[in-house]
């Protein structure tokens, strides 16, 4: 069997219609914190892989700087899919900046490499918290519907 025969074998044997147990979709906290470890930890390692060009004195800088700019982008990327997409994405977004800035900063005026690891936590921990805070109760789906012998494409809404 093909791919699009397994394919079309799935769409066809989806439910007809929605279940009436379905709940509203609630925030995935442990989702969010899990996609915030690993989008932080991928967009380290992509930021240092994209930073590391150039001759000695231009690999060291664009390391760190691709690092920092990888961990600001993927930590509230990661928490806003392990979430199921429901945050504020914008929102995790700013704290981010906020959180990897003070990091920064603490770091140069106490010159101490503890201060930056401990600000990181806050910062998967702060990014978290805001993804699931501004998580609506509200979950908008779309694709197949089966009604009344009738095949379609529609948008589902439960609250």
């Amino acid at each position: 069997m093909t791919i699009l025969g397994l394919a079309a074998l799935a769409v066809v044997s989806q439910p007809t219609e929605v279940p009436a147990q379905d709940s509203p979709a609630q925030p995935n906290p442990v989702g969010a914190l899990v996609g915030a470890v690993a989008g932080g930890a991928l967009g380290f390692i992509g930021g240092v892989h994209l930073g590391a060009t150039g001759d000695c004195y231009e690999i060291c800088g664009g390391i760190i700087v691709g690092a920092l700019a990888g961990q600001t982008l993927g930590v509230p990327l990661g928490a806003h899919l392990g979430n199921g997409g429901r945050g504020n994405l914008a929102a995790t977004l700013g704290i981010s900046l906020l959180s990897v800035g003070v990091g920064i900063a603490g770091t140069h005026a106490t010159n101490s490499e503890h201060f930056y690891l401990l600000s990181m936590v806050g910062h998967v921990v702060a990014v978290t918290a805001a993804e699931i805070k501004t998580s609506p109760n509200i979950s908008v789906s779309a694709g197949p519907r089966f009604t009344g012998g009738q095949a379609g494409v529609g948008v589902t809404i439960r609250w």
